[in-house]
Parts: structure tokens; C-alpha cells; sequence
């Protein structure tokens, strides 16, 4: 496990790190930023200076803590699938790419997941084209599409409004905002 702690931002991308869980706090300005070379396991981050998360890796990464990033926007981009088994994201702008020529899925699932825009794609593994890698978000709230990119499916569920500003790519669209009408949310 990597923890760290910063007030500036901590910016861990300059060699091939190889680490298999990652925790990470920054009260200041600054992002957190992690380059990896391992199927990552991201226990938490939290981030309240306003800076973003990124993350590069070379594997798979599942969101196993709670991330909230709260105004700043989260980045994760993988060359296998990324998942939230028992985490969840909060965050402004989510932007998840998969890379991976037989495509590689982007299961996001979490009733307590909170983004106010979302960018997911599956890309092949140069990440010019879309790749046959299922995507699916829930989302507690209303949330925005600014893309989805797949030559797979793509389910979205929320509990809130659902709008679109960007181009939808997929071979079925599938989404439920039966949440909205229950609790009166929306964006």
C-alpha cells in the first residue's frame, strides 16, 4: 500500500512505479498524480485543495475506497478494466479510458457515485478507435454525457436527470432514471 499526504499535490509519474494499492489526501492546491505499471487497487482519495486526480496504468484498476475529489475532476486511463468493487467517486468531471485492442470494460457501478459529467471510453490500445469494451455508470444523482465511446454496450442509471452535451457511440444504449421521479433530484 502507497499512502501519502500532501497540502501541494503529489505528483508521482516520472519512473514506472509498481504499486498494487493506492491511498492518497491533499488539502492544498496541486493534483495527485499516479503513473503505474501494476493492477491497481485505489483505496481512497481525498482531495479538497481543488487539484484532480490522475491516474496512468498499465493493468487493471478497481476503486475499492471511497474517491471525491470535490471540485476538481478525476482521470483514469488503463490498459485493462476499471471497476468500483466497494468504492465510489465524487467528483466534477469523470473521465475513465480503457485501452485495450480486445477492449476492456468499464464497470462503474456504485449507487454512490457522483460526477456532474462524465467521459467514458473504450479504446483500443492505441486509443484511436473504439474497442468492444462494455460500459456501465450509476450515478446518485443527474449527471451529464460529454461522450461515451465503445463498440459494445452502454447502461447508464441515475437518480437524477440525465442530459447530453457530446457525441454516444455504442451498439445499445440502455438508460434507467427511474431514481429521478422517486427523489426529486436532477441537474
Amino acid at each position: 500500500l502507497l499512502t501519502t499526504s500532501s497540502v501541494g499535490g503529489t505528483v508521482l509519474n516520472t519512473a514506472p512505479n509498481t504499486v498494487t494499492s493506492f491511498n492518497a489526501t491533499n488539502t492544498g492546491g496541486g493534483n495527485i498524480e499516479l503513473t503505474n505499471d501494476e493492477n491497481l487497487s485505489v483505496t481512497g482519495v481525498h482531495q479538497t485543495g481543488g487539484g484532480n486526480l490522475i491516474i496512468v496504468n498499465t493493468g487493471a484498476i478497481d476503486i475499492t475506497g471511497a474517491v471525491d475529489t470535490a471540485s476538481g475532476d478525476t482521470t483514469i486511463t488503463a490498459t485493462g478494466a476499471v471497476t468500483d468493487t466497494g468504492g465510489n467517486i465524487r467528483t466534477d468531471l469523470l473521465t475513465v479510458t480503457t485501452k485495450n485492442n480486445a477492449g476492456a470494460a468499464i464497470t462503474l457501478d456504485s449507487a454512490l457515485n457522483d460526477a456532474n459529467t462524465i467521459n467514458l471510453q473504450a479504446l483500443n490500445a492505441l486509443g484511436a478507435a473504439a474497442a468492444p469494451g462494455a460500459v456501465t455508470y450509476v450515478d446518485a444523482t443527474g449527471v451529464d454525457i460529454a461522450r461515451i465511446n465503445t463498440t459494445s454496450t452502454a447502461n447508464l442509471t441515475a437518480g437524477g436527470d440525465v442530459t447530453q452535451s457530446g457525441p454516444i457511440n455504442a451498439t445499445t444504449l440502455t438508460v434507467d432514471t427511474t431514481g429521478a421521479a422517486a427523489n426529486g433530484a436532477g441537474k
